[in-house]
C-alpha cells in the first residue's frame, strides 16, 4: 500500500549541510537521543515525527518503502 507523505521540502533543505558526493550530510536541526535527525511530516493525514534519513530516502525514491526501512534497521 502506497502512503502519502507530506513535508516542507524547503524547510527540510534548510536543516542540513551538504557534503561532497561521497560524504555524509550534517543534520543541523533536532536530533533524538540516539543522534538521528528528526523532522515533522504528515503521513496519511496524521502529523508525526520521522527520522531525517527516511525523509531523504523518500525524496530520492518517491515513495515510502517500509520493507527497505525494516531491512536497513535490521542490518541486512
Amino acid at each position: 500500500m502506497e502512503r502519502k507523505v507530506i513535508f516542507d521540502e524547503e524547510a527540510f533543505d534548510a536543516k542540513y549541510i551538504k557534503g561532497a558526493e561521497d560524504e555524509c550530510w550534517l543534520w543541523t536541526a533536532f536530533k533524538n537521543k540516539n543522534g538521528y535527525g528528526q523532522i515533522h511530516i504528515c503521513k496519511n493525514g496524521k502529523w508525526t515525527t520521522s527520522k531525517a534519513h527516511r525523509v531523504s530516502l523518500y525524496r530520492k525514491l518517491g515513495y515510502d518503502n517500509e520493507f527497505l526501512f525494516s531491512k536497513l534497521h535490521a542490518g541486512h
